[in-house]
């Protein structure tokens, strides 16, 4: 079985169309469960190595710092009275620079 797939080649994108073409649905969870679900995303090579970076910089594994991303985007969003700290510096960035 081994020699006949010697032979096989295969394109980088021969794995993103399987997996764009498999319909994987996520197991029922009860409401309050806190279950952990997985999800694939694709990300640039040097994205990969920056998360890699990021995550060894806070003594974390890549998976727990983009869960702490994904998180801290999310809780910006929330109507809690609270704002994200990356809105602020991009009004502050924003604004005109005063002449002294």
């Amino acid at each position: 079985m081994t020699g006949e797939t010697a032979d096989l080649e295969f394109a980088s994108t021969d794995g993103i169309a399987l997996t764009d073409a498999l319909d994987l649905v996520d197991p029922p969870a009860p409401a309050d469960s806190d279950a952990m679900v997985v999800k694939t995303v694709r990300v640039p090579r040097a994205i990969d190595r920056a998360i890699a970076d990021a995550a060894d910089a806070a003594g974390v594994s890549p998976s727990a710092w983009i869960r702490g991303a994904i998180e801290a985007s999310l809780a910006g969003r929330e109507r809690s009275g609270l704002v994200n700290v990356d809105d602020v510096l991009r009004a502050i960035e924003a604004l005109p620079r005063a002449v002294v």
